[in-house]
Order: C-alpha cells, then sequence, then structure tokens
C-alpha cells in the first residue's frame, strides 16, 4: 500500500493495476500578500484579484490531472468538507466580474496610459507603472501551473504579473525578506479549520506579508466556540465575510490525499463498511478490511 500526496512536489508514477482512495485533508493552497507592497497593500486590489482566481479550472484542469478528485475548490476559507459547512458562506452580491471592475476602480487603479495594463495614481495627477512580482515553489509542477494560470487571469484584467518560480531555498529566503507582493502559499490547518496561523500575527504565524491582525481574534475564537449549526453558520459567515472584505489572503483549494493498493486486492468485509482513511489515520476502520493476498500472487 502506498500512500500520497497527488498534488504534492512528488509524482509516484503507478500502473493502471492500482486503485485510489482519496481522502480530505485540512491543506489549504491560498495567495499570500505583502502589505508593505505599495498595490497589494490595498484589501480593494487583493479583492479583485481574488475575483479573478478561477477556483474550478485549477482544481479540473490542473490539480486533479490525471486523476479526479485529487482536490476540491474552496470558495471561502473554511473547507466545503466541514461537517457543519453553510452554503449561504459562498453567497455574493454580484458578478465576480463586476465586484472585480467596482473594485479596481475604487482603488484608483486605471489604465491611465492606454497600454493595456493597470497603473497606480500619484495623487498628483499623474502615475506610475507597477508589475506583481508573484513568487511559487518550482518544485511543485501543479503550483507552479496554478500560479501561472492565476498570473494570465490577473494579465487579462490589466495586471502585469511576473511569476518568479523559486527553489524552495530561495523560495522561503524570499518569504522571510518580505521580496515579493503575492505567493503562492499552502499550509495544514488543524481539524477544527482554526485560521489563526493565517490571521493572527505571533511566533507560529504565517505572516509572512503582514496581513494578519488581531482584529480576526474574536471571529476566530466565535467560531471554534460554535456548538450547535446555527451557532457554527453564523459565526462562519462573520468570519468568511471579514476574509472576504479584508483579503488577507485568498483560498484556492483544499488537497486530499490518497492511499493506493493493487486492484481488488481490498474490500469490505461488510457492506455500509467502507474502506475509510482520514488524516489522522489511513488504517481507520482497519478492522472491516478484506485483504485477499491471492490478487498479489
Amino acid at each position: 500500500m502506498l500512500w500520497d500526496d497527488p498534488a504534492g512536489a512528488f509524482d509516484i508514477r503507478l500502473n493502471i493495476l492500482h486503485e485510489p482512495r482519496y481522502f480530505n485533508t485540512t491543506s489549504l493552497q491560498y495567495l499570500g500578500f505583502n502589505a508593505n507592497s505599495p498595490v497589494v497593500r490595498s484589501p480593494d486590489v487583493r479583492r479583485a484579484i481574488g475575483c479573478a482566481v478561477e477556483r474550478q479550472y485549477i482544481v479540473e484542469n490542473i490539480m486533479n490531472v490525471p486523476r479526479s478528485g485529487q482536490t476540491i475548490a474552496a470558495p471561502v476559507a473554511i473547507s466545503p468538507i466541514f461537517d457543519m459547512y453553510d452554503l449561504e458562506w459562498e453567497r455574493r452580491d454580484q458578478d465576480p466580474l463586476v465586484e472585480m471592475a467596482a473594485l479596481i476602480e475604487r482603488s484608483g487603479l486605471a489604465d491611465f496610459d492606454q497600454d493595456g495594463f493597470l497603473e497606480m495614481s500619484d495623487g498628483a495627477g499623474g502615475f506610475f507603472k507597477f508589475t506583481l512580482d508573484f513568487i511559487v515553489n518550482i518544485e511543485n509542477a501543479h503550483k507552479l501551473a496554478a500560479a501561472e494560470n492565476i498570473a494570465e487571469s490577473l494579465r487579462q484584467v490589466g495586471f502585469e504579473v511576473n511569476v518568479r518560480a523559486l527553489p524552495w531555498t530561495n523560495f522561503t529566503e524570499a518569504l522571510n525578506e518580505g521580496r515579493f507582493d503575492i505567493f503562492y502559499g499552502e499550509t495544514q490547518l488543524g481539524a477544527d479549520f482554526d485560521l489563526s496561523p493565517l490571521l493572527i500575527p505571533g511566533d507560529n504565524s504565517l505572516n509572512f506579508g503582514r496581513t494578519a491582525n488581531t482584529i480576526y481574534l474574536p471571529l476566530i475564537e466565535g467560531f471554534l466556540a460554535a456548538q450547535t449549526q446555527e451557532e457554527v453558520s453564523e459565526a462562519g459567515a462573520q468570519l468568511c465575510t471579514a476574509i472576504i472584505q479584508n483579503a488577507p489572503f485568498i483560498p484556492i483549494l483544499y488537497k486530499r490525499h490518497a492511499i493506493y493498493t493493487p486492484m481488488g486486492l481490498v474490500s469490505n468485509v461488510s457492506p455500509g463498511r467502507p474502506i475509510s482513511p482520514s488524516q489522522s489515520g489511513i488504517f481507520h476502520n482497519f478492522q472491516n478490511w478484506s485483504i485477499d493476498l491471492e490478487t498479489i500472487n
């Protein structure tokens, strides 16, 4: 049996005689921003960038290739597989393209010189050009392809973007030194989907771009303390809305992992008790597995 992160940096080559069983994880891929950047320090610009991210395309045509089921699009920061997920959290008042245009206009960006790319007003009747520096780890082909797709989507709406694909050591150095405008990130959250590492500054924070803020603390605490579906729905809505409005990061997708076994080797002892690996234990319900050793003879 093989465990695999299908959207990870290393590809396991398997023949068709192996079958995958996918299971959900709390591994979130997202866009992070640098609050020291003159362009993306604006929440409106970050929100506009989020509107341009085509999550479903990335999931279906980049991350879930060659096999479907490897990732799940994340319309909001909390995973769709969360057992008390509320579809109302995804509701938007406007079409994303309409919202994006309004956000770009409100931020003061415009194509002042009619060259097809947005420029930033200098506040004195002039403007200056900019190119967004988008960093990604070159060793993960899935992330690199996703970053290129996002960059192309941004170019189509007027953002000039340079994707800087870096080896892991250089990537982490750039993060720690703040040498980026946007980065393609990933983190594994706790089972309770505590977003503190992404939202609260501190020693264990992922606050590379200084977009974290203690204003999110009561929202996170309210979500984690919620018990009933009604409480979770309300607290989750408040948390997701704050993240959407301020855009400290842009959620893209949640990953799924897999175990592979030879075709037909493992089945269920009894109906209705499926093989169900999980992030916390790939041998979950192992006592109910039926293993046919003759299959591999």
